[in-house]
């Protein structure tokens, strides 16, 4: 009969087999993780025998369900380096290694599996992808999760597991892992049978997701206020000469952020010789390994000038440096400005603003200056004009006055 795809007996069973090898498994993996389930609310159930009070039990649970999630609900995966490698906090440590006693689990030292896609994914080619480094990174943190859920063997994946491993999440973040997902598969030519537009927010949800991130990633007038006032007042150098060095280094860090529109990966790359004071630009190595030219105001030009001076920092130095070395990632910096942000009463538990906020605010800056969205999109460095806009659609409803450039200094 026309249309009717024929099967010989021997391709029938070798169909049914893999159906039946592919039940068991997720019928182990389903035991295992019930079990350790298990042993987790006997642990709560002995926290509160110790009369722990509730919030710390909560945060306990919160804690030990993600790292459990984190390793696949699979005990052999249970490594210090998982530990480590799911979050480098004393106080995760201590919760994790707690559980661990209580089940008479002793971590090992191993660095724990590892699967060769994954190390694989971690090395595909940036241009093919079309993603940042930084981006890859991510998706391939997101992709050990997902491939933990599924026993590292990618045929395993279910609708079923694939909304387990979404569930709970905002919608923010099922974008980026439905988005890592989609860039694995890419990459590796793989062909699922499973819809993942069906596991995507809406259009209308991204679009307000997008606004919403950019309203809240960009400082309030208040906000502003504080830190220009900080910004003009500065130290008395023969005063305390420790506290004025520390307060250029940190100006330099946020003026870089706020008066430049630096990304925070491209602050530490920036060398003396690549500012070009005559025609008022600083080249940096930006997203994507690629070069670009940043305009810099003539007051920050007047900054850099006794900033170089003071430091006395020669043409081959680094910008921002740690006793003449370089920093080696962003973490310093970034923490440097966290810090300062948290001392002027800005960064709190509700609003944990960062070094990225303040390219966010110069971004806005600029827009409500009346720049052209094509010049701020040069000046930022977005690849795509549709990144730039997302300012204009948030400023346009939430912001009532122009914030001019020149207050910053």
């Amino acid at each position: 009969m026309k249309g009717v795809i024929t099967l010989s007996i021997e391709e029938f069973i070798e169909i049914q087999e893999k159906k039946r090898e592919i039940t068991i498994k997720e019928k182990e993996l389903f035991k295992e993780k019930e079990v350790v389930l298990y042993n987790l609310d006997q642990y709560i159930e002995h926290l509160q025998e110790k009369r722990l009070g509730k919030q710390t039990i909560s945060r306990y649970r919160n804690v030990l369900l993600r790292y459990l999630q984190y390793i696949g609900f699979d005990l052999a995966n249970a490594t210090i380096a998982s530990i480590t490698n799911f979050k480098k906090s004393t106080y995760t440590t201590t919760v994790i290694k707690g559980f661990f006693k209580f089940v008479g689990i002793q971590p090992s030292m191993k660095k724990g599996k590892t699967n060769p896609m994954i190390e694989s994914f971690k090395s595909a080619d940036l241009y093919d992808l079309q993603i940042s480094q930084s981006t890859l990174n991510t998706y391939a943190h997101k992709m050990v999760n997902l491939m933990n859920l599924i026993n590292n063997n990618i045929d395993f994946l279910t609708k079923e597991i694939l909304e387990d491993w979404l569930k709970g999440k905002s919608s923010s973040t099922k974008m980026t892992m439905i988005s890592a997902l989609e860039k694995f598969i890419q990459y590796f030519d793989i062909e699922l049978d499973i819809d993942l537009n069906r596991f995507k927010p809406s259009k209308r949800d991204i679009a307000n997701i997008q606004e919403k991130n950019i309203q809240e990633s960009y400082l309030t007038d208040n906000e502003l206020e504080v830190v220009i006032k900080w910004l003009k007042n500065e130290p008395n150098k023969y005063d305390d000469l420790k506290e004025y060095y520390e307060y250029l280094k940190n100006k330099c860090i946020i003026l870089l952020g706020l008066d430049c529109g630096f990304r925070i990966q491209s602050v530490p790359k920036i060398k003396i010789e690549d500012i070009d004071f005559e025609r008022s630009t600083i080249s940096t190595l930006d997203k994507g390994n690629k070069y670009r030219n940043v305009k810099i105001t003539n007051k920050m030009k007047s900054f850099l000038k006794r900033y170089i001076k003071e430091f006395k920092l020669q043409k081959d130095d680094w910008l921002i440096n740690n006793k003449g070395k370089r920093y080696t990632d962003t973490g310093a910096i970034n923490k440097r400005c966290s810090n300062l942000l948290e001392e002027l009463g800005l960064k709190t538990k509700e609003r944990d603003l960062s070094f990225h906020n303040l390219r966010h605010t110069y971004s806005t800056l600029l827009y409500n200056s009346g720049v052209p969205l094509e010049a701020i999109q040069k000046q930022v460095g977005h690849t795509k004009i549709e990144n730039t806009q997302i300012y204009a659609k948030a400023n346009d409803k939430t912001l009532n006055k122009l914030l001019g450039r020149s207050r910053i200094l």
